[in-house]
């Protein structure tokens, strides 16, 4: 029963892609790469999470707190709120929908 609640290891993930995310962002603007080129590194970044969430099978409660320490991870690396919410949407709530 505790290890439905033990959101360890999404809580390290999250933190892990708030970091890419942050640095793949700083890096594209330094290099002004076109939308394409920008398009297929944050592509990669996507399938990272598609993958964790494909293997993984997170339950809802780890979904939210992914969700929730992806915003914050975010936020601490300086992605404006409205940018964050359109990654974490595309990327996690999105699949949810479909």
């Amino acid at each position: 029963m505790f290890r439905w609640f033990d959101t360890h290891e999404v809580t390290e993930f999250a933190s892990s892609v708030a970091i890419e995310y942050a640095r793949l962002r700083k890096s594209t603007a330094l290099r002004r790469d076109d939308s394409a080129k920008k398009s297929q590194k944050f592509a990669k970044l996507n399938g990272r999470v598609a993958e964790f969430m494909r293997t993984r099978k997170p339950n809802f409660y780890k979904k939210a707190r992914l969700i929730d320490s992806l915003r914050t991870g975010m936020k601490e690396q300086g992605v404006p709120e409205d940018e964050s919410a359109v990654f974490i949407n595309s990327v996690l709530i999105a699949p949810i929908t479909r």
